[in-house]
């Protein structure tokens, strides 16, 4: 248990590196007025939900199985 814990932690706190790294924040050039924006910003969130939303079903079922 204590080895599935870890371990958890450990992925979490990658996620939040790569979440939060300087790569995936706005470079110098981000335009919020390109009417891009909304499309490159909508689809950057759908991604994370369904990172969470994945890691979560996974979760949920590891503990089902166990």
């Amino acid at each position: 248990m204590f080895h599935k814990a870890r371990r958890i932690k450990e992925m979490a706190v990658a996620g939040g590196l790569m979440l939060f790294s300087n790569l995936v924040l706005a470079h110098p050039g981000h335009d919020h007025a390109s009417w891009e924006s909304p499309l490159i910003h909508a689809l950057f969130y759908v991604s994370v939900v369904t990172i969470g939303v994945a890691a979560l079903a996974r979760l949920i079922k590891a503990k089902r199985n166990r």
